[in-house]
């Protein structure tokens, strides 16, 4: 969800009294019975502070709030270019699992208005275990069998995409259509919102100090062109990798001092090793000189990061209409080397930044203050 710094609200006249609130023609919001007002401007602390003088609780479990709290958005629901899922009786999700023909269970995800997608499915189960702090709700774990690892925490879900068995890295990209997929389809069948979708793992970073968050502003392959290509039926296709910069914008927004972090432009890489020129993998055909001249090269082209999935991401998320965003965070500066010699411990802080960093975006959309925050520096 992202927010203009007023709002306008305006009475209604349907049977609900209802108030509703427009945000910068982003996203409209719906509040029922909280706020009697005619075209009146408030910032919006100041609305949400009459939620508190309304009797909101916004220490409350986040299930337990009303829906002026959960601000659930009334625009019109997800939509995807597919004419053929109209007609299955049941949407079978067979790598994440959930039941699309149970109502029930498909609402379940209904309220759903943060996804989070990283790399091991350990690290998305402490995310959601941290997350639990945030919201006072248990974690709720949707992992089927030994596939790919599935949690919610009141609005927000997260998903390895990896799976279990871990993809080696030329199979990554299909490792993560796979998740995109479902997890769409599943925010569509749940009639979900004004969702973002957020990347978040680690990188290589190419002249910016190892430990840098990188929220990117383009995605880009190695050409250092906005676009993603796959093959279908034997034909290349080439969808733009375009991301969401007010989303990236308002992930900025919500920086925390104590992590140094950027907006620059990511290159997806193909491969971990020769995709990315580095000199130190099984095969390498390429002199040094040519490998830094390609890295200056993307550095005068405004990429500041490396890493393997945001094009595909970018992709798809662009052609189904879903806000998207990649927040990653730079292990090793590739202009000074390959190896990663870190010691375990540090890099073990570093990979917490970009989670700290969307904990800061989330708990500003949702005005909550409840958490405390792990030691990230």
């Amino acid at each position: 969800m992202l927010y203009t710094q007023k709002i306008a609200l305006t009475k209604t006249n349907d049977s609900n009294d209802s108030t509703d609130i427009c945000f910068n023609r982003i996203s409209q919001f719906r509040l029922r019975g909280y706020i009697k007002a005619t075209h009146t401007e408030w910032t919006r602390s100041a609305w949400l502070t009459d939620l508190v003088k309304y009797g909101q609780d916004t220490n409350a479990p986040y299930s337990k709030r009303n829906c002026a709290a959960k601000m659930s958005v009334s625009t019109a629901t997800m939509s995807l270019p597919n004419p053929f899922l109209s007609d299955l009786k049941e949407d079978i999700l067979f790598h994440l699992g959930p039941n699309t023909r149970d109502p029930k269970n498909i609402q379940k995800f209904r309220d759903t208005k943060f996804v989070i997608i990283g790399g091991t499915p350990s690290r998305m189960k402490l995310y959601a275990e941290k997350l639990s702090d945030l919201f006072k709700e248990e974690v709720l774990d949707f992992t089927s069998g030994d596939r790919y690892a599935f949690f919610k925490v009141g609005p927000v879900v997260t998903v390895s995409i990896f799976t279990v068995f871990y993809f080696p890295a030329w199979c990554r990209l299909g490792s993560v259509s796979v998740v995109l997929h479902e997890i769409i389809k599943l925010l569509y069948h749940a009639q979900c919102e004004d969702v973002a979708l957020i990347r978040t793992g680690t990188c290589g970073g190419i002249g910016v100090e190892p430990g840098t968050v990188v929220v990117t502003r383009n995605a880009v392959n190695d050409r250092f062109q906005p676009v993603f290509e796959f093959s279908r039926l034997g034909e290349t296709v080439s969808r733009s990798t375009k991301l969401c910069s007010e989303l990236a914008d308002s992930i900025m927004a919500c920086q925390n001092n104590n992590i140094p972090i950027i907006k620059a432009d990511t290159m997806c890489a193909e491969d971990f090793y020769e995709c990315q020129g580095r000199l130190d993998g099984a095969i390498c055909e390429i002199t040094k000189e040519q490998k830094m001249a390609f890295l200056q090269k993307a550095v005068e082209a405004g990429v500041r990061n490396i890493e393997m999935e945001s094009c595909g991401i970018a992709a798809l998320c662009n052609a189904c209409g879903v806000k998207a965003a990649v927040v990653c965070v730079t292990l090793i500066d590739r202009l000074k080397g390959d190896q990663l010699n870190t010691p375990t411990e540090i890099l073990r802080k570093w990979e917490q930044r970009p989670f700290t960093v969307i904990v800061e975006f989330i708990k500003e959309q949702l005005k909550i203050s409840s958490w405390k925050n792990g030691d990230a520096s």
